[in-house]
């Protein structure tokens, strides 16, 4: 199998996008599952590609200037997405549309959860059962658990932002 090389200019123009490719092609290597039509779609995205990327750095009145970070990460997804689109089968409007109301439904459910969070997060007794429960010796190696905030009223915070995803990410 022919590997894949990210040009230099990749790296000076679009870091994020060459971070992409490389990434793609470091798990490409690894599973050993990177298809002739895969290779030759990662061969296109990292070749001429050079002008597509320069007009990311464009300034346009119509949108704001991205900071560095933005701008890699960026430059990271469409490469990453660029790349697997291909792959997806299309959807419908009508499936579209039911993925929406779904999520939005979803958003309602978790937002009613925050608020229920959010009282009963102001009870000591309960924020007291949180903390045991993180700290029991069963679960201390859990990571999924103590990646969670240490308060319940945290913990309804996050589940609010979720619920604004889930609301806005549908519009």
């Amino acid at each position: 199998m022919s590997i894949i090389e990210v040009p230099s200019w990749m790296d000076e123009i679009a870091p994020g996008a060459a971070e992409a490719a490389r990434a793609i092609k470091r798990r490409a290597i690894n599973s050993g599952n990177l298809s002739g039509l895969q290779r030759e779609r990662l061969a296109r995205l990292t070749s001429d590609t050079c002008s597509v990327w320069r007009e990311l750095k464009r300034p346009h009145s119509s949108k704001r200037d991205l900071s560095d970070r933005e701008l890699w990460e960026a430059q990271h997804e469409l490469m990453y997405e660029a790349y697997r689109a291909p792959d997806f089968q299309p959807v419908s409007p009508r499936e579209i549309e039911q993925s929406k109301t779904r999520i939005k439904q979803l958003g309602a459910v978790i937002f009613a959860s925050a608020l229920e969070l959010r009282t009963l997060g102001r009870d000591a007794q309960f924020a007291g059962m949180w903390e045991t429960y993180r700290n029991n010796e069963n679960r201390r190696s859990d990571r999924v658990l103590h990646s969670l905030p240490d308060h319940p009223l945290a913990i309804a915070d996050v589940l609010e932002r979720i619920a604004n995803f889930c609301e806005r990410g549908c519009h």
